[in-house]
């Protein structure tokens, strides 16, 4: 799914109606690490889990 999708459904897991600049920012982040860590692809725009 797109990057922005899956960070709208992360929020709405957590119970978030509203996503501020500091969540967004905080569950990019964490992003960022789950695809550094290489259990996250992103290709052509779209991120897909691993493993």
């Amino acid at each position: 799914m797109p990057r922005d999708e899956l960070v709208r459904h992360a929020g709405e897991f957590f119970g978030w109606r509203r996503m501020g600049r500091d969540m967004r920012s905080f569950l990019d982040s964490h992003i960022d690490e789950l695809h550094r860590r290489g259990r996250l692809r992103e290709a052509d725009g779209h991120m897909t889990a691993v493993g």
